[in-house]
């Protein structure tokens, strides 16, 4: 299920953020994961995030297992446990002061969103078809959705002999990803992919929902372990550095 309104963006008060002496300690890993872990937080549908530790790791997108365990021990002060939950304090409590706006509002304008009719007075008849008293209308359904799952599924099926886990987060992620690029082909997302697949350290059995929103990272090529472009590091990899003597030899050739 796609986010409410309201949770498809928070409050940031970016002066207290790039002030905070525990953001500022943070690693450059530890950062990015903590980022990750209250964005989704914020639009999870209960305020909080799953206390598996596995989906943790996913959503804060934390390759290595091992490079986890040690980002979790960065993040813990900023992170608490209550009766099983897991949870940021400060996004919880905008969570809550957000939802509780929404609701007035939803009480003050209970037809939000439905069509009205614009009546001539003089004749009884509509000037128009309909109109919106308040909201925006629905958008209709990205055409390119279908042809890009089936493309996912048979990704999906090339390295794993379970059906693909699809639920409704995934498909609004595959949704979002359509909206951010509407010139986007199927041949590109295929092409992006296998670049994917061609990729260093990548786990072929993750779950869609966790990376479907990144795969435009493959644009240009497989990456490697560190998110670089992997023929470029191939080419760094089997540079030979040219000895001061095989110079002298070269001029005088």
């Amino acid at each position: 299920m796609p986010p409410a309104t309201w949770r498809k963006w928070y409050p940031h008060d970016v002066e207290k953020w790039n002030s905070s002496p525990v953001i500022q300690m943070l690693s450059d890993s530890a950062y990015r994961a903590y980022h990750s872990l209250i964005m989704a937080q914020w639009e999870s549908e209960d305020g909080y995030l799953p206390e598996d530790e596995r989906l943790l790791q996913t959503l804060a997108r934390v390759r290595e297992e091992s490079h986890w365990k040690l980002v979790r021990v960065e993040i813990s002060t900023l992170l608490c446990t209550e009766k099983g939950r897991v949870f940021s304090r400060k996004q919880r409590e905008e969570w809550l002061r957000a939802k509780a706006v929404s609701e007035r509002k939803g009480r003050k304008y209970p037809d939000s969103g439905k069509s009205v009719s614009r009546v001539n007075p003089a004749s009884g008849h509509n000037n128009n078809n309909s109109i919106k008293n308040i909201g925006r209308t629905k958008r209709d359904p990205d055409i390119r959705f279908t042809p890009f799952k089936e493309l996912l599924e048979k990704a999906w099926a090339v390295h794993n002999s379970i059906d693909m886990p699809w639920g409704k987060e995934a498909g609004a992620n595959l949704s979002r990803l359509l909206s951010n690029n509407p010139k986007l082909t199927a041949e590109s997302f295929r092409v992006m992919l296998h670049n994917r697949h061609k990729s260093e350290n990548v786990n072929l059995a993750e779950r869609p929902m966790a990376w479907i929103s990144k795969i435009t990272d493959y644009a240009k090529g497989p990456l490697n372990q560190y998110n670089r472009p992997l023929e470029a590091s191939r080419d760094l990899a089997s540079f030979k550095p040219i000895t001061i003597a095989e110079q002298i030899a070269q001029r005088e050739a």
